[in-house]
């Protein structure tokens, strides 16, 4: 028997079962793949809350679609920076931290909006705390980079990640998978839509992993370290009432746990117990620590068409429970031993009118309604900390209500030239109460206070149309973020502000074989809210002032049939104006100082980011295989202002090969992530008081797939 006829054999095996009407779809979507091969495919955002061609969006923003998850592996939110450049991912506790140019949040306080505002389906993910996103039903991944002041929910000043999931179909199929990887990791994922009745179709999502064994050990206890399992769900249900009337019902559950954020002091430093380390990566040695994390949800979106004007609702509600223990002096001494118990919910509502499809000027108006509600509930502090008391709780609320009005409207000004305007309305509230005690006595009695904000931002844009593919714009955008009060002491930070200008082009040719874009952007922001840790208590502060300027250049062609290339880079300059009172830590353990940072760089903000990417189909008798391979470059970057702690220079290679029947339903992929097994941090704190400590980013993990469609 020749290859050929195995091959076919074998899929016939695999596949038995499938119904030909899915036999059918499964080729015609084959066909359209094939299409594919000669053009890049055209990438529709949603990115001023319309469909539109990315080519045409006067925004600068970056789209991940399915195919590319799939074939280049970027299975969580962490892994988008290997294929958008300007984008940073970090990691504290189950919280993820996402900075844009230069501009985020590190600090997953359950209170603390991140400056890079999370979209789920045009739902608003206010906080870190589980947003680290598993991706298996996913039509798109959208990054939008730079503040967004009119459009998007609660304001942003980084800029938004914007997940888009598929729609329920009415035609009955599924796609599976199974996998093994090394640290005896076992993964398995199930997406499965049908129609329910003639008007109603319903899909499930399933992401799970759980991995046995860990990437270092723990000398101090018989623990492993950095290691996890979750389960996370999804379903979806769309009903269409009638032709212009439709409703989504959107489920969610998630639940995490595992021991995955250790930390060490870094080699030739020490901790409180005075000793030098000197571990290996992800070996620690410490008290013991534990996590787990649940999350569930439910949104409802109705879409109904009165022809003049569309209208839109989306209702969402929220809940998220957390626990980590942490050894925060991460020595063997039981200094200070945190018990951390979070809780967080929220409730939001959005309407918007949007012009019909046919009209010249494109427009959206909206209102936005936010309740959100934070506890440390409470922060234990176990340990000498805690003497001589065994132990004392801070116990912390936050609530926030605010509402926003908001307008945005697209004028053709001649056959090639546009100006867009936007502005939005943001009024909120905040209340806090909180009260730190003991077994021994009431350390800090019941207090509260209050703060109300209101802030007007905007964006105004001219974009021209040079040729059918070519278009440049020029912008100017302003953004905030949400201030609040920091839970362990009531102390209040305010809102942030950005500003920013921008100059960008975009450009497609060689008969859409091709596709160049980029842009280069001046920040100016004020009230900068800045992370500092002193004796394992965490807060937010504002530094004064800091500008940021960049560019930015990502290519995408194919240079032959079923050859994708994807290549960006990304340079930015940071520097703070003015920061009297910052924070300057040693790295050992011993009281800060504090002194002006006025000409250090901002954290976060690594100076030469670059990406490049390949993916190759090979048709072949007995089936296509798939190569894909990607490359991310960082020349490191500060994690403090006192720019002392740097992440050092790193590079990841990914690759993978995978091969698929003929007919399409079985296929398998083997793998390999961080080939060059590259050492680098994905969490590095100074705490005055308790010395430097850092986390590790994943080794080198590889493993196998197997797929089976119908």
């Amino acid at each position: 028997m020749d290859r050929t006829a195995l091959s076919s054999a074998l899929c016939v095996l695999l596949s038995s079962g499938v119904r030909t009407a899915a036999s059918s779809a499964e080729t015609a979507g084959s066909t359209d793949e094939a299409a594919a091969g000669d053009q890049l495919p055209t990438i529709t955002v949603t990115a001023e809350r319309r469909s539109e061609s990315l080519q045409t969006v006067p925004i600068s923003v970056e789209a991940v679609t399915s195919s590319e998850i799939a074939d280049l592996g970027v299975g969580d939110s962490l892994t988008l920076p290997e294929l958008v450049p300007s984008l940073t991912y970090t990691v504290l506790g189950f919280g993820s931290v996402p900075f844009i140019r230069g501009v985020g949040t590190n600090n997953v306080a359950v209170n603390n909006e991140s400056s890079v505002a999370a979209y789920v389906d045009g739902v608003y993910r206010p906080f870190g705390i589980g947003n680290l996103l598993d991706f298996n039903n996913v039509e798109r991944v959208e990054v939008l980079e730079g503040p967004q002041g009119t459009l998007f929910g609660r304001n942003a000043t980084g800029g938004v990640i914007q997940v888009v999931t598929r729609d329920p179909q009415q035609a009955p199929s599924l796609d599976a998978n199974v996998g093994y990887a090394n640290y005896n990791t076992g993964s398995a994922s199930f997406y499965g839509t049908t129609g329910i009745t003639q008007n109603l179709a319903a899909d499930i999502a399933v992401v799970a992993q759980d991995q046995t064994e860990g990437w270092g050990r723990n000398v101090y206890t018989p623990e492993q370290t950095y290691f996890q399992k979750f389960i996370e769900l999804r379903s979806k249900w769309l009903l269409t009432i009638d032709e212009a009337t439709t409703a989504r019902l959107t489920l969610d559950y998630s639940h995490m746990s595992g021991n995955d954020d250790n930390r060490q002091h870094p080699p030739g430093t020490f901790g409180v117990d005075g000793v030098v380390q000197n571990l290996p990566p992800f070996d620690v040695s410490q008290n013991p620590e534990e996590r787990w994390y649940n999350g569930a949800g439910a949104a409802l979106r109705l879409d109904h068409d009165f022809g003049a004007v569309d209208f839109v609702s989306i209702t969402s509600l929220h809940n998220d429970l957390a626990y980590y223990r942490s050894d925060e002096d991460a020595t063997p001494v039981n200094v200070v031993d945190g018990h951390v118990n979070l809780r967080y919910e929220d409730f939001t509502q959005e309407v918007q009118l949007n012009s019909p499809a046919s009209s010249k000027i494109k427009w959206v108006l909206g209102a936005f309604y936010f309740n959100g509600w934070g506890v440390n509930n409470p922060l234990g502090i176990y340990g000498l900390a805690a003497a001589p008391a065994p132990y004392f709780d801070i116990w912390g609320t936050q609530r926030t209500e605010s509402e926003a009005g908001y307008g945005q409207a697209t004028v053709p000004l001649t056959s090639s030239l546009d100006f867009t305007g936007g502005v939005r309305y943001t009024t909120e509230t905040q209340n806090f109460h909180g009260a730190t005690v003991s077994p021994l006595a009431v350390l800090a009695p019941l207090s509260q206070n209050e703060q109300s904000s209101d802030k007007v931002t905007w964006r105004a844009s001219l974009d021209y149309t040079f040729t059918p593919g070519v278009m440049a714009y020029i912008s100017d955008n302003r953004g905030t973020k949400s201030g609040g009060f920091n839970l362990s002491n009531g102390v209040p930070f305010q809102p942030e502000q950005l500003d920013a200008y921008e100059f960008g082009v975009k450009s497609e040719f060689l008969d859409h074989r091709v596709r160049l874009n980029g842009s280069t952007f001046f920040y100016d922001y004020k009230d900068m809210q800045v992370y500092v840790v002193t004796t394992g208590t965490q807060n937010v502060e504002n530094a004064a002032a800091s500008r940021l300027e960049g560019a930015e250049l990502n290519l995408e062609l194919l240079p032959v049939k079923n050859l994708t290339i994807k290549a960006g880079v990304s340079l930015l300059h940071t520097w703070f104006v003015t920061y009297p009172g910052a924070q300057y830590v040693p790295a050992d353990p011993g009281a800060a100082v504090y002194a002006s940072a006025a000409g250090n760089e901002t954290p976060f903000a690594p100076r030469f980011t670059a990406s490049l990417s390949g993916t190759y189909v090979m048709p072949s008798s007995i089936g296509p295989f798939n190569l894909s391979a990607d490359v991310y470059h960082n020349n490191g970057y500060y994690w403090t202002p006192d720019d002392r702690i740097r992440q050092p220079v790193y590079n990841v290679v990914n690759a993978s090969l995978g091969w698929e029947c003929p007919s399409g339903h079985f296929g398998v992929r083997g793998w390999v992530k961080n080939l060059g097994r590259e050492v680098y941090y994905a969490s590095e704190e100074e705490i005055a008081g308790l010395g430097d400590a850092v986390g590790f980013a994943a080794p080198r993990t590889f493993g196998i797939n197997f797929d089976y469609k119908m």
